[in-house]
C-alpha cells in the first residue's frame, strides 16, 4: 500500500461530486496551479522523495455546494465514464459542455478525479477561455479507465472511494495516507516512510458515484477517544461520529468491512447487502489533536470543546 498524498479544497465539492442539482454556493475553488500534484508537493512542504513519488495525498474536497459531477450517465454527463480518462476524451463535445457550465468547479473536480484515477506519470491538460489547466495523477486506482475504455465497476468503486476520502469538512489541507486494494487485487504500494509516518487509522470510505448510489464512511478505532479531534471533519471528532452530507456514516469499519489477504487491509465493505471496494485513510500524529496536551488547536479546539487547553488564564486582578 502506498501513501498517497491528497489535498483538501474547502467549500462545496462533496455534493458536487455526488451530482445533486441546485444553486451553486459561492466557495473559493482551487486555482489551476493548485490542481497539479507537483504544486501541492511544493505548497505543502513535502520533499520530492519516496513519499511524494509514491503518493502521499493532500485532502481538500468540501462537503457543501451543488453541481453535477458529470460521472454518471445521462443529462449533465461529461462523457468520461464512457470515453475513458484520457487527453482525447477532453475534446469530446459532452466534456466541453459540462466544463463550460461552471469552469472553476469543473476544474476542481477534474483535479481530484485525475489525482485519484491516474498515476504520477500522467498529466491531462485543458484550456478554457484564457485559463489553462494541468491535472497530474497520483494514486492510479483506475489504470484500465486510463487507457480510454469505459470505466468498469471495480474502478468505479475505487475512484468513488478515493474522492470521498479526499473530502474535508473543515476546508483544511491535510496530508493523508490512502491505502487499499486495487481492482486487480494488488495492494496500493506503501513506502517505509509512509508506514512509519502515517500510523493513525481514521476511517474507510466506499460507494459508487458513477451509478448514483453515493458514498459512505465508517470509522476506525484510533481516533475515537473523546479527547481527540482532527482537521478532517468528516469521520469522528471528540469521540462522536461525524459525516459530511450527503456522505453517509455507516458505523465502524470492523462492523461493515472484511480484511483482505494480508489480514490487515480492508478489502470489502457492505451496506444494505451491497458490497464495495473501500479505501482507508491514515493520518500523521501532527494531525491528531489531543485535548489536554497543553496546546490549543484552534481548528477544532476552543473554550467549549477543550477548556483544558483553550480556557483563558485565571484573572490576576485583585
Amino acid at each position: 500500500m502506498s501513501v498517497r498524498h491528497a489535498s483538501a479544497a474547502g467549500g462545496a465539492l462533496l455534493v458536487l461530486l455526488l451530482g445533486c442539482g441546485g444553486p451553486l454556493a459561492p466557495v473559493e475553488p482551487l486555482g489551476p496551479r493548485g490542481l497539479a500534484s507537483s504544486s501541492l508537493v511544493a505548497e505543502n512542504g513535502i520533499a520530492v522523495n519516496g513519499i511524494a513519488v509514491n503518493g502521499i495525498a493532500v485532502n481538500g474536497l468540501d462537503a457543501a455546494g451543488s453541481l453535477t459531477n458529470g460521472l454518471a450517465p445521462g443529462t449533465g454527463s461529461n462523457g468520461l465514464a464512457v470515453n475513458g480518462l484520457t487527453q482525447e476524451a477532453l475534446a469530446a463535445p459532452e466534456f466541453e459542455s459540462w466544463f463550460a457550465t461552471a469552469p472553476a468547479y469543473s476544474a476542481s473536480v477534474m483535479g481530484y478525479l485525475v489525482r485519484c484515477a491516474l498515476g504520477p506519470d500522467r498529466t491531462l491538460a485543458y484550456s478554457y477561455g484564457e485559463a489553462s489547466y494541468a491535472w497530474t495523477g497520483n494514486l492510479a486506482v483506475a489504470p484500465i479507465w486510463a487507457t480510454g475504455v469505459p470505466i468498469g465497476p471495480a474502478e468505479q468503486e475505487l475512484v468513488s472511494a478515493c474522492l470521498a476520502a479526499h473530502v474535508n469538512g473543515l476546508g483544511q489541507h491535510v496530508n493523508i495516507s490512502v491505502r487499499g486494494y486495487l481492482a486487480d487485487g494488488q495492494p496500493i504500494p506503501v513506502t517505509a516512510e509512509e508506514e512509519a509516518g502515517w500510523t493513525n487509522r481514521e476511517a474507510c470510505f466506499f460507494g459508487n458515484l458513477f451509478d448514483g448510489t453515493g458514498v459512505w464512511n465508517a470509522l476506525d478505532p484510533d481516533l475515537l477517544a473523546p479527547s481527540i479531534s482532527t482537521p478532517r471533519g468528516c469521520a469522528a471528532e471528540f469521540g462522536a461520529a461525524r459525516s459530511c452530507p450527503p456522505m453517509v456514516q455507516a458505523g465502524t469499519c470492523a462492523d461493515v468491512c472484511t480484511v483482505g489477504p494480508d489480514g490487515v487491509t480492508w478489502a470489502d465493505c457492505a451496506v444494505n447487502g451491497v458490497h464495495y471496494r473501500p479505501l482507508r485513510v491514515f493520518l500523521q500524529d501532527s494531525d491528531v489533536y489531543r485535548c489536554g496536551d497543553g496546546l490549543c488547536q484552534s481548528i477544532t479546539e476552543n473554550e467549549i470543546t477543550c477548556a483544558a487547553d483553550c480556557a483563558p488564564p485565571p484573572s490576576t486582578l485583585e
